[in-house]
């Protein structure tokens, strides 16, 4: 009884799974078939996209560069062409001009002795004055020796007092060193060294007058040996009073 209860069941089943299929075919209608070409155009492989048209040879040839390090894209580099370069965004992203020539200048000069200075990449003497080095060693009329070559750089380094100088300096800098005039403030250089004592005039030069008024007055190296206890509180008589000398302490 039990057996034929479980077959009766299992039919049931497969007639209702059989009208389930049937009605699904009512209902859903089955995709046509691809016709053959399409299939076949499916099935093929893919091809190449083809390239733009390449610009016009008069732009110029393009050779690749590092293509070691580069990946090369997929033409053959004779066919890499050059484009122009596109505009400036705006005026901030043009080019600067070009700086103005400095106009025989020497900025920010050092002076290593009397008579020649070094900056803007160049070194210039004086033209006109004999160098003073910085070792030159003077003797007054007393007998007394005294370092004239580092007092004549010391003073002239008090005169420049790192201001540019204006040099006659040629248009095309070949060199990098030369014998020119200089000017500072409007004044002579050169002719304020010698005017001053601390530098010599060069023979046939331009400053012989300067020279002699240098000489009779005794200025720069033609002077005395500087007196070092001149400047000394005790020479001058500024020594500070001693406990009970002050003349104020009384009152």
């Amino acid at each position: 009884m039990r057996g034929r209860a479980i077959f009766i069941a299992a039919l049931g089943l497969i007639v209702l799974c059989a009208g389930l299929l049937a009605a699904r075919g009512l209902v859903v209608d089955e995709p046509p078939s691809e016709p053959r070409e399409v299939q076949e155009a499916r099935d093929a492989p893919a091809q190449p996209v083809p390239l733009a048209e390449p610009v016009p040879a008069r732009l110029g040839r393009v050779r690749p560069v590092a293509p070691e390090v580069v990946a090369l894209p997929q033409i053959p580099p004779s066919e890499l062409q050059r484009v122009p370069p596109r505009e400036a965004l705006s005026r901030f992203s043009q080019p600067l001009p070009p700086r103005p020539r400095n106009r025989g200048r020497i900025f920010r000069p050092f002076i290593d002795a009397a008579g020649r200075v070094a900056g803007s990449g160049l070194v210039v003497t004086i033209a006109g004055v004999v160098v003073t080095p910085p070792g030159k060693v003077c003797t007054d009329t007393d007998g007394q020796e005294w370092p004239c070559g580092v007092r004549a750089r010391t003073a002239f380094r008090s005169f420049v007092r790192g201001r540019a100088l204006a040099c006659d300096l040629p248009e095309e800098l070949t060199e990098t060193s030369y014998t020119v005039a200089c000017t500072l403030g409007g004044k002579d250089v050169g002719a304020w060294l010698v005017e001053q004592g601390w530098a010599e005039a060069a023979p046939g030069g331009p400053y012989p007058e300067e020279a002699n008024a240098a000489r009779e007055a005794r200025r720069g190296i033609y002077g005395e040996a500087p007196s070092v206890t001149a400047d000394m509180p005790e020479a001058a008589g500024a020594l500070p009073p001693e406990d009970g000398d002050d003349p104020l302490a009384a009152n």
